[in-house]
């Protein structure tokens, strides 16, 4: 694994890139605090609609063609995207992370979660449904939830006089 120092991007992130094995993930980056790794492109939610929780979280935006390509073909062993997973966050310094995704990602992270304790430390799944339950680290948002919503599912509410 290997990154490329960032240049701004007309979003405000900062973009950079990371190399996992043949793979080169182009992402963004904004915001300082725990890191919270955004698994649905940067289309949703848009990122004026992330200020709430860049205000408290290192936010981290793989591209979405990455995602779509190592989408997960099967349930069993280290797949694809489990293999990307754990080299992306290898590779971008990130020992713990809380991660939002679509709830079509939600098995595929739980098993993630159970071969790796301690890395995906809370999950968000975006609207749909997954065979997976609420609970134990787990949340359920709507599909267009944001920056506020997510920030207060994963991170508890936003502290007195803080960004909301």
């Amino acid at each position: 694994m290997s990154g490329r120092a960032g240049r701004e991007s007309p979003a405000a992130l900062v973009e950079a890139v990371v190399m996992v094995g043949e793979v080169e993930t182009t992402y963004g980056r904004a915001g300082r605090g725990p890191t919270v790794l955004l698994l649905t492109g940067r289309g949703a939610p848009g990122v004026a609609a992330l200020a709430p929780l860049t205000a408290r979280a290192r936010v981290i935006i793989p591209g979405h063609t990455t995602i779509a390509a190592l989408a997960p073909a099967t349930r069993e062993g280290a797949t694809p995207f489990a293999q990307w997973l754990g080299g992306f966050l290898e590779g971008i310094g990130a020992p713990a992370v809380f991660v939002v995704a679509p709830a079509a990602l939600g098995a595929e992270l739980a098993a993630f979660r159970d071969r790796h304790p301690g890395v995906v430390t809370g999950v968000a799944l975006l609207g749909g449904s997954a065979p997976v339950a609420a609970g134990d680290g787990v949340a359920w948002l709507p599909a267009d939830a944001g920056g506020a919503a997510i920030a207060a599912a994963l991170l508890g509410p936003a502290p007195s006089g803080g960004p909301r």
